[in-house]
């Protein structure tokens, strides 16, 4: 099993709000803007992402990751309407 250390950085978007995190189709937990968590993540988990009501982020590959590593999820600002209602994914990424 892999750990991996998410931390929900504070933004913009959805900045009271908290995201829901998914390993594959199955929801793992929540985190607020802030909050820092660690998951194991199963060998036959093959991508994660968070959720906001009906949108999601980009998924992120576990193959790419290695067992203790930190990331964080950070939203940034988007004029793009069709993020902010779920049609395209929603204004956040994953940094390293």
């Amino acid at each position: 099993m892999k750990k991996i250390t998410i931390y929900y950085e504070k933004g913009f978007y959805g900045r009271l709000r908290a995201v829901k995190i998914f390993a594959d189709s199955l929801q793992v937990d929540l985190l607020k803007p802030g909050e820092e968590k660690t998951f194991e993540c199963a060998e036959n988990v093959n991508e994660i992402y968070a959720k906001m009501d009906w949108g999601k982020t980009d998924t992120l590959k576990v193959s790419t990751l290695f067992d203790g590593e930190k990331i964080i999820l950070k939203s940034y600002f988007t004029i793009n309407p069709l993020r902010n209602i779920g049609i395209m994914s929603l204004p956040f990424i994953w940094k390293k």
